[in-house]
């Protein structure tokens, strides 16, 4: 079943809740309780890990704000599967960076930093039209290789379900090993953010040369999402759930965020796959111009 996209009054709804709270509170700048621990997997240029040292976009603008809103992070490469069940489980404070989906509202506090939509990937040569997932099914002859713990919501979940059982899905610890999968021909296509995808084959010289090869379309009942963070309801107290709120809500209205995703993304076409929060109706500057024609 398609998801129904966000109607525009909804659009800042994570980040404004998250500001609601921060006002509401009286810590002002007080440092963190103690250090945040966030476990981190590769994924495009938001996270690299070489050698075992974290860096990419996101760790970078953590660890410039961390200092001004008195909190360490301490960063620790795990496979994202892993990743995700230490947050489910409270062995984790940030999940960082997590598409927004209900599965996760359910033990983290969400605060959006960037827009994404996935896609359908295939390689020159052998690209697959579809448009949209549940053709992706009927189609019995298409195997599909994700990235094990990536959550793009419940229609991209109850999919993945379906090709699991019935023996057409394989699941890879992260975006380079699913690169391998589709230069191999185990598997016709992939699903993710196109931006994940470019980011592991620029971080690989062997994979580089697949970057002309990539096929991108996008998939009808996979729309806009918010990305960001989760702030953990059971490992984080709620004064340094506070302060992390403030931080990330810092990254974002900064422009920090955007500013390092367009710098490290270089000449790749951004448009149409990933995009700043848009401000919420309240904020934005009315238009003269004519809405569009749906």
């Amino acid at each position: 079943m398609p998801q129904t996209p966000a109607h525009p009054s909804a659009r800042g709804t994570g980040l404004a809740l998250a500001m609601a709270w921060m006002a509401a509170s009286s810590l002002s700048w007080a440092q963190c309780s103690r250090p945040i621990e966030a476990p981190v997997a590769p994924i495009g240029l938001g996270v690299t890990v070489s050698s075992g040292q974290v860096a990419g976009i996101y760790p970078a603008v953590v660890r410039e704000l961390a200092a001004k809103h008195g909190c360490e992070i301490r960063f620790t490469p795990v496979p994202r599967a892993r990743q995700e069940m230490l947050m489910e489980n409270g062995h984790a404070d940030l999940l960082l960076p997590a598409s927004r989906s209900s599965k996760r509202d359910a033990w983290g506090v969400f605060v959006p930093l960037t827009q994404a939509r996935p896609a359908v990937i295939s390689l020159r040569g052998r690209r697959v039209f579809v448009a949209d997932l549940g053709q992706v099914l009927a189609r019995h002859e298409l195997r599909v290789a994700v990235v094990r713990g990536f959550d793009f919501g419940e229609t991209y979940r109850a999919a993945l379900a379906q090709l699991r059982v019935a023996g057409r899905l394989v699941e890879e610890v992260d975006a380079s090993a699913v690169a391998r999968v589709l230069q191999a021909g185990m598997a016709d296509l992939t699903v993710m953010t196109p931006t994940i995808l470019w980011g592991a084959l620029q971080s690989d010289e062997r994979l580089r040369p697949l970057l002309p090869e990539l096929r991108i379309d996008a998939l009808q009942d996979l729309d806009w999402s918010d990305s960001g963070v989760y702030l953990s309801r059971q490992a984080l107290g709620a004064d340094d759930r506070r302060r992390l709120a403030a931080l990330f809500v810092d990254a974002q209205q900064s422009g920090r965020v955007w500013a390092l995703t367009q710098e490290a993304y270089g000449t790749l076409p951004l448009d149409g796959w990933m995009r700043p929060v848009p401000a919420p109706l309240s904020e934005a500057k009315p238009s003269r111009r004519a809405p569009s024609s749906p």
